[in-house]
């Protein structure tokens, strides 16, 4: 019989704060394309400027777990965001497959009740993978309500997850609730210049940072860009002067 964790009482490692680290390794490129040679393509050219990719669900059903391996294979880490939602005893058991690939962090939808975050944290009693509670999708109109969001940073706080996704609007919100203990990533990053797509309140790269984001996920303005490496650039830049 597989365990799926240890047992509650015992005590786990705090996760350290990620504002030391340097834009490059805070900078998260969502691989949200249909096909591994396109990620493989997107990889190979943007692993020498940073370090984290996101598996997003488009790319895991295209490709499964031979994308994961593609990204360790060029030396990255794989945030893998299939942001689990089922009943407990699925989720503990996904956790713990995930787990298995050696993916860095890992989703769960904070939806899914106290019942399925806590049997996932007993599945990955210590990190890694990070567990991160998604509170809200960007695209979700609910996502003006406050109500709605905090009261989901609540439940993951209760069940001790090591992070968030939180909307860009409510990062400044969501860290002074939770101190410095979680690790908070956020996506609907765009330029100040740049359009919205489905995202209801982008941020910028400079203002999420400053908002106290650890970790920006920026998917179509790099992987749809005619010069991937220029975009990324000009977003690490501007995140070396949120500092």
């Amino acid at each position: 019989m597989i365990s799926l964790g240890r047992s509650k009482t015992e005590r786990r490692t705090t996760t350290p704060p990620a504002h030391h680290l340097a834009a490059r390794e805070r900078l998260i490129v969502a691989l949200d394309v249909p096909s591994l040679a396109a990620a493989r393509q997107l990889v190979h050219i943007l692993r020498p400027r940073i370090f984290w990719f996101k598996i997003g669900s488009i790319l895991f059903t295209a490709a499964g777990p031979a994308a994961i391996a593609l990204v360790h294979r060029a030396g990255g880490n794989v945030f893998l965001d299939v942001k689990f939602h089922d009943i407990p005893s699925t989720v503990a058991r996904a956790c713990v497959a995930a787990r298995q690939h050696q993916v860095q962090m890992l989703t769960l939808h904070v939806q899914g009740g106290q019942r399925m975050l806590h049997a996932a944290r007993e599945a990955i009693a210590h990190p890694p993978p990070l567990l991160l509670g998604v509170t809200q999708l960007t695209s979700d109109a609910e996502v003006d309500d406050p109500a709605v969001v905090l009261s989901r940073v609540r439940a993951a706080q209760e069940a001790q997850l090591d992070g968030l996704v939180v909307p860009p609007a409510f990062v400044a919100r969501v860290r002074a609730l939770c101190g410095q203990r979680m690790r908070l990533v956020t996506a609907g990053i765009r330029s100040a210049d740049g359009g919205r797509d489905d995202h209801t309140a982008p941020l910028t790269p400079r203002a999420a940072l400053r908002a106290g984001a650890d970790f920006l996920v920026v998917g179509r303005p790099i992987v749809e860009a005619r010069d991937p490496q220029a975009v990324v650039s000009a977003v690490l830049e501007e995140m070396r002067d949120a500092r």
